[in-house]
C-alpha cells in the first residue's frame, strides 16, 4: 500500500541541522508517509547521518547521488520517486512541528478544489531560538492577492497534490533561486491554495543558506523580475493588489539597477532604471521626491552646523 504523503527532502551540506530535520518528520502524529531523502553529494558527513536513520526506519527512502546536481534537479528527482498522493517539502535544515502532516492532509481532504496548502512559520536561528514569524493571510482572496507582491508560502510548509505538480512539469530548471515561488505560481494557476493560520514549521536562518556565489549574484534578481511579472499578470486581483505588485516589481528593477551600477555595468543598469520607470512612473516620482527631500534636509543640517561655528 502506497503512503498518502511523500515528504521530499534534498540534502546538501546541512551540517548539524540534518538530524533535527529528519527526527521532526519521523515523530509526526500522521504516520502514513514516506521520506524521500535525496543525498545530493554532501561533503560534511550528512551522508552517514541519513544512512543511519534510513537503516533504522523503513519509511526513509534514501537516494544517494555521487555529486551535487543542483537544488531543482534534486527536487524533481524526489518528486519523480515519490509514491504519495500528496507531496510535502521540508528543507534539510528546517523543523516540522509534530501535527504538520496531519493538519495539512486534513485541509486538502476538506477542500477538493485546493491544489496546495501551506502554513504560518516561525524563523529560528542556529541554536533554535525563535527570531521572527511569517503570518500570511488565511483568507483565500487575500492569499491570492498577496502572491502579486510577495511569496506567502514558506516552501518548507507546503503540501501539494503530487499529480498536479507533475502535470505542471515539476520544478522549473529556469529558476534555480526562485524555484519555490515558480512552483507556487504554477500550482495556483491550476487551483486554489489554502493557508493554515498556525505555525507548523520552523525555518532556520543561518549564514550558509544566504550564500550566493558572485557568478550567480545578478541571476537572482533577473529571476525575481521574471517571476514577479508572472505574478502580476494573474487574473482576479484587485487594483490595490496590482498597485502593490507594481511597486514590488519596480523596486526589484531599482535594486538590480543599483547593484549593476555599483559593479560598473552602466548600460545594463540604465536599462533596469528605464524598466523601473515603465512599470510604475508614479512610484518612481515618489521615490525621487523622498530622495531629494532627504538630500535637502541633510544639506540644510550641514549648513546650520557650519553657521554655528565660531
Amino acid at each position: 500500500m502506497n503512503p498518502r504523503v511523500s515528504v521530499l527532502m534534498t540534502i546538501y551540506n546541512p551540517g548539524p541541522f540534518l538530524a533535527p530535520a529528519i527526527e521532526s518528520v519521523l515523530t509526526q502524529t500522521f504516520t502514513n508517509f514516506e521520506l524521500i531523502a535525496i543525498e545530493n553529494g554532501s561533503r560534511d558527513g550528512a551522508r552517514d547521518v541519513v544512512r543511519r536513520y534510513a537503516a533504522a526506519d523503513r519509511r526513509i527512502r534514501l537516494i544517494e547521488l555521487p555529486e551535487n546536481i543542483g537544488r531543482v534537479p534534486a527536487l524533481n528527482r524526489a518528486l519523480d520517486e515519490a509514491r504519495g498522493e500528496f507531496a510535502a517539502i521540508l528543507d534539510a535544515d528546517d523543523v516540522a512541528h509534530p501535527e504538520r502532516l496531519a493538519l495539512e492532509v486534513a485541509a486538502l481532504d476538506a477542500r477538493p478544489n485546493a491544489v496546495m496548502v501551506a502554513s504560518h512559520a516561525r524563523y529560528i536561528d542556529d541554536g533554535g531560538a525563535v527570531i521572527g514569524a511569517h503570518t500570511p493571510p488565511a483568507d483565500p482572496v487575500q492569499l491570492h492577492e498577496a502572491l502579486a507582491y510577495g511569496n506567502p508560502f514558506p516552501h518548507s510548509s507546503i503540501m501539494y497534490r503530487r499529480a498536479v505538480a507533475l502535470a505542471a512539469g515539476g520544478y522549473c530548471p529556469r529558476y534555480p533561486f526562485g524555484n519555490d515561488l515558480a512552483m507556487s505560481l504554477a500550482l495556483t494557476a491550476r487551483g486554489e491554495a489554502a493557508m493554515i493560520a498556525k505555525p507548523l514549521v520552523d525555518v532556520r536562518i543561518h549564514p550558509a543558506n544566504a550564500t550566493v556565489s558572485p557568478a550567480m549574484y545578478f541571476s537572482r534578481y533577473y529571476e525575481s523580475i521574471e517571476l514577479w511579472r508572472q505574478a502580476l499578470a494573474r487574473p482576479g486581483m484587485s487594483a490595490e493588489a496590482r498597485r502593490h505588485g507594481r511597486v514590488n516589481l519596480a523596486t526589484t528593477h531599482f535594486v538590480l539597477g543599483r547593484e549593476l551600477w555599483r559593479a560598473r555595468k552602466f548600460l545594463p543598469a540604465a536599462w533596469q532604471f528605464v524598466r523601473m520607470i515603465a512599470v510604475d512612473p508614479l512610484y518612481c516620482l515618489r521615490r525621487a521626491w523622498v530622495h531629494a527631500a532627504r538630500r535637502l534636509a541633510a544639506q540644510v543640517g550641514s549648513d546650520a552646523k557650519l553657521s554655528r561655528r565660531p
